[in-house]
């Protein structure tokens, strides 16, 4: 008889349905896991995309401020690209606590979902997988204790972040209601001693910092096309024109130029361009539009000197 269930039920002992195996002593190993509708539609919501978007070729993405309205007025053919995404394990699970808001963020940069339990981490995110300064970054990485008094307490920064230089880093993200508030003052104070130590930085984001001008909202917008799957020749060209150029044409301007394309495979080549640091576009001024300027890339150009997520270029 249990040669018989063995026989029948051998395909639940099969590899892909094994649970994966993480070490305790290897906290940033990975493990690659089913991208489906379940597990993804949740997390592709955060960056502008729905599971519809993942399945169909043919849609308008609609910006969230009026000003990106006009670079969207067509239909755009386009497929977007699967990320394989994999598995972390934070020292820390994110919680629910009644009014935050948690989730999931499918980053590029990472390959994998990101775990976020505020509206402020969440908008970091699309940051930290933007900035070009930026190496990697992890969530609820490690656990700090501290006394307080008599009593032992512990803090978990809700990030861990790698520049392109070297540097390491902490990073706590909170209200800018609740920053001088003594349980924080306390926390952030553990923090900087435990970095001081080790000669990492220590930094604090708070929602008024992060949300500041228009670099957040432009970078969301970028976000939007990252994942496009657009002809490689065309990207050629376009680079071609901009490096050509005495002074730095608009979007317009490239759309009119280049002709071989629809106007929205060309506008979204740009913008897809942008987000991978292929092309530069002024991202603090305004928002993103048609008359927005497009800058080619320095060769020489480093980012080995920035040391935390603040200031950006």
């Amino acid at each position: 008889m249990n040669s018989d269930w063995h026989s029948q039920n051998s395909h639940r002992l099969t590899k892909s349905h094994k649970p994966a195996h993480f070490s305790n002593h290897s906290p940033l190993q990975f493990q690659p896991f089913p991208f489906t509708s379940k597990n993804t539609t949740a997390a592709l919501s955060t960056v502008g995309l729905d599971q519809e978007s993942v399945t169909t070729s043919s849609q308008i993405i609609r910006p969230s401020r009026q000003n990106h309205r006009a670079l969207l007025t067509q239909k755009l053919e386009i497929r977007i690209v699967r990320p394989i995404f994999g598995v972390f394990m934070a020292v820390r699970q994110v919680r629910n606590h009644g009014k935050n808001i948690i989730g999931h963020f499918p980053s590029l940069k990472m390959g994998r979902m990101v775990a976020f339990e505020s509206t402020i981490e969440r908008d970091l995110l699309y940051l930290l997988d933007f900035e070009p300064h930026v190496k990697s970054f992890a969530e609820q990485p490690l656990t700090i204790s501290y006394w307080e008094e008599t009593k032992h307490r512990r803090y978990t920064p809700d990030f861990k972040v790698e520049f392109t230089g070297g540097q390491k880093g902490l990073v706590e993200c909170k209200p800018q209601v609740f920053v001088k508030k003594e349980v924080n003052i306390k926390k952030f104070t553990a923090g900087e001693a435990w970095c001081a130590e080790r000669g990492w930085n220590y930094e604090i984001i708070t929602d008024q910092a992060l949300r500041r001008g228009f670099r957040l909202d432009n970078v969301k917008f970028l976000t939007r096309f990252a994942r496009h799957q657009l002809p490689l020749t065309l990207k050629y060209r376009i680079k071609a024109f901009v490096d050509a150029q005495k002074t730095a044409p608009s979007i317009d301007q490239i759309m009119e130029t280049i002709t071989s394309e629809s106007p929205a495979i060309v506008r979204a080549t740009i913008l897809q361009m942008a987000f991978h640091n292929e092309l530069t576009l002024p991202l603090n001024e305004r928002l993103i539009d048609l008359d927005t300027l497009v800058y080619p890339i320095d060769p020489k150009e480093t980012y080995d000197e920035y040391t935390k997520i603040f200031p950006q270029k």
